[in-house]
């Protein structure tokens, strides 16, 4: 199959690879089909980190939390993640005229999932433990990461909404209090800054909090659910479109920025029981990323043919 109309998304500066291709065969009811295995060496994030700290002659200087978060979200999240691949590729129509395609497989959305958590804990913990080259990191992800806009939250709403995360977290504290589930031991100080993590991404990204509304799923699972298609089988085909990336970026900004400014306005350290009782107990405290299966198509061959003109279109992301 020729990669015909292949769309360039926006790139991560930093990133060399996404990962390493291999093959595998599997058996599809008694038939022999052909699958490819994305396997990454790091979390993307590391490397756009990387490169945002060594961004010469930069100000050390607090930026406010508004662009703070968007910082977060664009190196964590838009180009510290798996989402750069689901985002650019060769056009598949099906998926602007069918809703009810799946455009975001599970072994993906674990991959992301892994990847965001892990990048916004170690995010939160330079913020908590080296502030100045946090400060210089923010403002070289303004400059270099291009396309993720602030959220619009007024100062004085904003001030609103904190005291609001505030109490609900104190109120949280003390029905887990009575109810006898705060945590017996206490986690280390990584543990501590993903299990944070994990309470805000399982929140304001696969919940999408503060845009759901009555009767409609978070725009994450609008993009999730659904059937299968080739465009999520077969590596290459663009997923995510501007629509897309903006309704999933806005629950994660204006969730982010609150939180951020409520960290600045209070001791959070005293509500860690709430993200251990209240975030999801199954996720990964320690995994930053995983392996992306394709299954292939039936009675479609092997699939390096495909992948070698996918490497022509992106180096990065196919050439490996």
């Amino acid at each position: 199959m020729a990669v015909t109309g292949y769309q360039k998304g926006k790139s991560a500066p930093g990133v060399t690879t996404y990962g390493k291709w291999s093959t595998f065969t599997w058996d599809n009811k008694g038939t022999a089909q052909h699958g490819l295995h994305l396997t990454p060496t790091q979390a993307p994030w590391r490397e756009v980190l990387q490169a945002l700290d060594d961004a010469p002659h930069l100000s050390a200087e607090p930026m406010d939390v508004w662009q703070e978060a968007a910082a977060m979200v664009a190196a964590c999240w838009r180009y510290g993640s798996y989402v750069v691949v689901l985002a650019e590729g060769q056009p598949y129509p099906p998926f602007k005229t069918d809703p009810n395609l799946s455009r975001i497989s599970d072994a993906e959305m674990m991959r992301i999932q892994l990847e965001f958590s892990s990048g916004l804990a170690e995010w939160l913990r330079g913020r908590s433990q080296q502030p100045e080259l946090h400060q210089r990191r923010v403002r070289a992800a303004r400059q270099l990461l291009p396309g993720v806009p602030v959220a619009n939250i007024g100062p004085y709403i904003l001030s609103d909404y904190v005291d609001q995360h505030i109490d609900r977290f104190s109120r949280a504290l003390s029905l887990l209090g009575e109810a006898g589930m705060l945590p017996e031991s206490p986690l280390t100080v990584q543990g501590a800054f993903r299990t944070q993590a994990n309470y805000l991404v399982d929140t304001y990204y696969r919940r999408g909090t503060n845009v759901t509304v009555a009767g409609k799923d978070a725009p994450l699972e609008d993009l999730h659910a659904g059937t299968w298609s080739e465009g999520s089988e077969l590596p290459g085909y663009k997923r995510l479109y501007a629509t897309d990336i903006e309704a999933l970026m806005k629950p994660i900004l204006r969730g982010l920025t609150i939180h951020l400014a409520a960290l600045d306005s209070s001791d959070m350290k005293e509500f860690q029981p709430v993200f251990q009782g209240l975030g999801p107990p199954d996720w990964s405290l320690t995994d930053e990323t995983s392996a992306v299966p394709f299954y292939g198509l039936p009675g479609f061959g092997p699939l390096e043919p495909r992948l070698r003109g996918l490497a022509q279109k992106n180096a990065v992301i196919y050439g490996h």
